[in-house]
């Protein structure tokens, strides 16, 4: 075989019209195939705003614009509908004449910005179960310890009876909350496998409460009826005794109109003067503290919607002492001097 050595290659320059007129040739190929991949690219273009968008911002909008759960399922299967799309719009490789145009990662990238949004739009729901069970969670056990409580008084009687009919309303209310949850819940399987085991054990303590809180009422009114009744009992018993205290300061004051000389007699030494003094002292308190007793049982009648008691004898007998707590406080002052 001849030998290679001392061979002459011969160069040729880029700018040479043979290579020029290949390099033209080529980019004619090129640019003849590139209508197909730029038809494929375009199919898409309708998607990609999944790519552009503000997640943050759409998603916070969305929640605090209320939607109903008929709003959340048509916003939700829009996107899963979307995903379906980019799916089956192309196989993941297409021979497009002279170019292979990978679409894998692409595709990938698109549908798993959707499948975000699908998956925080179906978290919103379930946080606003979560949130509203725990609400009438509270709800009902503060209103289960408010029921079971001891008034102390006729006062706190009558607001436990109040409190018990706000809860009935309330109580309603709370239920057509349950059943809206029980609503979202439906919406969540339908959407989701199975719930977080948290939220399923909140939502069924959640929803025993109606069933629970219906006998606590029951039992709540009966009772706090029996301590209406008894605390009703109770201050007329405290009325009938104040009248007979009031009679008996009334014949306490009368019998100091009946003391003479003979009851002074041999008073030396001052001391029936002082005790009278002392009397009359001790029942300007008495009557004071008869002052204040009647305007609370005024105050407790009021509460129960009775008629006020007059008790005009208190301020009538105050007229009727100063006479005589004026003598013998004056007499007793001369007797110490």
């Amino acid at each position: 075989a001849p030998s290679r050595r001392g061979m002459h290659i011969p160069a040729v320059g880029l700018k040479e019209d043979c290579v020029v007129e290949v390099r033209n040739y080529v980019r004619r190929i090129l640019q003849m195939n590139s209508t197909p991949p730029r038809k494929l690219a375009a199919l898409y273009d309708r998607y990609l705003f999944l790519l552009s968008m503000d997640k943050e911002a759409y998603l916070a909008k969305f929640a605090s614009e209320k939607h109903t759960l008929e709003e959340y399922a048509s916003e939700i299967d829009k996107f899963k509908n979307e995903i379906g799309e980019i799916e089956n719009t192309s196989l993941d490789a297409v021979r497009t004449g002279l170019y292979l145009v990978l679409m894998g990662n692409f595709k990938k990238i698109l549908i798993e910005s959707a499948s975000e949004l699908v998956a925080r739009l179906i978290d919103q729901v379930r946080d606003q179960t979560q949130q509203s069970n725990q609400e009438i969670s509270e709800k009902y056990s503060t209103m289960s310890t408010e029921v079971m409580r001891v008034p102390a008084n006729g006062e706190e009687v009558l607001l436990l009876k109040k409190y018990i009919a706000d809860c009935r309303v309330d109580h309603e209310q709370l239920m057509e909350q349950i059943a809206f949850n029980k609503q979202r819940e439906d919406f969540l399987y339908e959407y989701r496998t199975e719930l977080p085991e948290n939220d399923m054990g909140l939502a069924y303590h959640t929803y025993e409460w109606p069933k629970k809180m219906v006998g606590q009422l029951k039992e709540a009114a009966e009772k706090s009826n029996t301590e209406h009744k008894e605390f009703e009992d109770a201050l007329k018993k405290r009325r009938t005794g104040f009248n007979m205290q009031l009679k008996q300061f009334q014949e306490a004051i009368t019998a100091f109109e009946t003391i003479g000389d003979k009851d002074l007699k041999g008073d030396k030494g001052g001391n029936a003067r002082d005790k009278f003094a002392q009397q009359t002292l001790d029942l300007s308190q008495k009557l004071k503290d008869a002052q204040v007793e009647a305007d609370e049982i005024n105050f407790q009648e009021a509460l129960f919607g009775w008629p006020k008691t007059k008790f005009a004898t208190v301020a009538a007998m105050v007229g009727q002492l100063d006479p005589f707590l004026n003598l013998w406080t004056i007499v007793a002052g001369f007797n110490t001097s």
